[in-house]
């Protein structure tokens, strides 16, 4: 749910609140447990309680109150006087001594006089860092995060087999060229915005329109597929969709511009886009041209808790202003800025990054490492999530490894991907391991001399993997 929904939602259970009691009740209609999204809208919650004349602060809703801005800035106020009046105590401490000795006629050493010098700096650096924000992480804050963590929260995209991309944090998807970061992309917004998450696709390569075909394609191939109906695969394969859409936009009331189930998924899957544009819960932003500034200022701000940004890739950014043009310190500012964005917006940034062209191949397809990174040395570091979109040796199918995650234990696993390039549409499909002496290992165990089709067809010629969609 969206901040505004949020929002909306709290203010009709709220309409006739009276008392701090009826808010609590009024919150408790929030999702969840409504504590949560309280939270995320605690200033909203305090200005109602304000306008109903209602305290904010009152027992009952002191919970939400504490995640106000107003409540924050009075604690960080109140630290800070207490840190300024314990920097000036030190400095005061140090004065009456060296005046006192000085009034006594003991003239300090040379030594003396170094070792006060450094006593006074040191507290002239603890005034100093009173004026800074707040940046020490107590044992109170990791309890209260903890106690508030609730990793069914995490955004947990089905194709990459669950792996969480938690909030507040960076993940880097990385290919070579035509491997398909872009599809990936396409396919984590189509995952984002059907678990009805706030998704920003930030477009750096491709246009606007190149990015909506794609994502309606993909979505309408997912719906199609779904119920494992015979015939709405065999109509889709049918089709050449990056052409017959166009014929489905205008001549919308004819079936007959493309089939019959085609076009009614295509059409739905538009609305559905749509929708979730005009409700604010989708934004397609094209940065081509954009700043490096323009494009930071802008993720934070519409970031939020919860919400989804894609950016469709690292490299494509602009320059920083007054940052070096040497590629690798290039993408070292920029990445340091992405990685803080994320941070302030507590939202979940996925970035496309390219992959070297050096590197080999085995039975299995591309190989590559958090190396692999062009520009490796900060993209890798950085990640929270980094994963490897190669290609397999018919270079037509695809698979994924996972490089490095910080908090789940999947790191090394391998997954071919069910990929249909004319529909943009990927999805997890069955563990793969690498070639070992020339041979390649199942997850039935069984070796292989080399790479073979282990099922039916899936499309064409393609070979098959674990998906439910049947053979045509």
């Amino acid at each position: 749910m969206t901040i505004e929904e949020l929002k909306a939602q709290f203010s009709i259970a709220a309409v006739s609140a009276t008392t701090a009691a009826d808010i609590a009740s009024a919150i408790l209609e929030l999702p969840g447990d409504g504590a949560d999204g309280a939270k995320q809208i605690a200033d909203f919650i305090a200005a109602f309680c304000r306008a109903k004349k209602i305290d904010p602060q009152a027992p009952d809703i002191q919970v939400v109150y504490q995640a106000t801005a107003e409540y924050k800035a009075a604690k960080q106020a109140e630290e800070r006087q207490a840190a300024l009046g314990r920097a000036f105590t030190k400095i005061e401490a140090i004065t009456k001594t060296y005046r006192a000795n000085v009034d006594q006629g003991a003239m300090p050493t040379t030594e003396q006089i170094d070792a006060e010098t450094d006593r006074l700096k040191k507290a002239i650096a603890d005034l100093g860092a009173v004026g800074a924000q707040r940046r020490i992480y107590t044992a109170a804050d990791y309890m209260c995060e903890c106690l508030n963590f609730d990793p069914s929260k995490d955004f947990t995209p089905a194709l990459f087999g669950g792996l969480a991309f938690p909030d507040g944090t960076t993940s880097y998807i990385g290919a070579r060229t035509s491997r398909g970061k872009t599809t990936v992309m396409v396919n984590l917004a189509r995952e984002a915005l059907d678990g009805n998450r706030k998704t920003i696709f930030i477009t750096l390569e491709m246009s606007g329109k190149q990015i909506m075909n794609k994502l309606i394609l993909s979505a309408a191939f997912a719906m199609g597929t779904a119920a494992d109906d015979c015939n709405n695969r065999r109509s889709l394969m049918a089709m050449n969709p990056n052409r017959d859409i166009y014929a489905v936009w205008k001549r919308k009331n004819n079936p007959e511009a493309g089939t019959e189930v085609f076009h009614g998924l295509v059409t739905a899957t538009y609305e559905k886009i749509k929708n979730a544009q005009e409700e604010g819960r989708f934004i397609l932003y094209d940065g081509r041209g954009a700043s490096e500034e323009e494009i930071i200022n802008y993720m934070t701000a519409q970031g939020e808790k919860g919400a989804v940004i894609l950016l469709d890739y690292i490299q494509k950014m602009p320059s920083k202003a007054g940052t070096d043009t040497d590629s690798f310190r290039r993408v070292q500012a920029i990445s340091y800025d992405v990685v803080n964005t994320a941070a302030a917006s507590n939202a979940v940034i996925i970035a496309g990054a390219q992959f070297n062209r050096t590197g080999g191949t085995d039975g299995l397809g591309d190989m590559f490492d958090d190396q692999s990174f062009r520009e490796a040395g900060d993209i890798e570091q950085d990640a929270h999530n980094a994963i490897g979109i190669g290609w397999r040796p018919d270079k037509k199918d695809r698979f994924y490894e996972i490089l490095k995650t910080r908090e789940d234990n999947k790191q090394g696993e391998i997954y071919l991907l069910d990929f249909s390039d004319v529909y943009s549409f990927m999805a997890k499909g069955e563990r793969s391991f690498r070639p070992e002496n020339g041979k390649k290992k199942t997850s039935s165990g069984k070796w292989e001399n080399s790479y073979v089709a282990e099922h039916e067809p899936l499309y064409g010629d393609k070979p098959k993997t674990s998906r439910s969609i049947k053979p045509l």
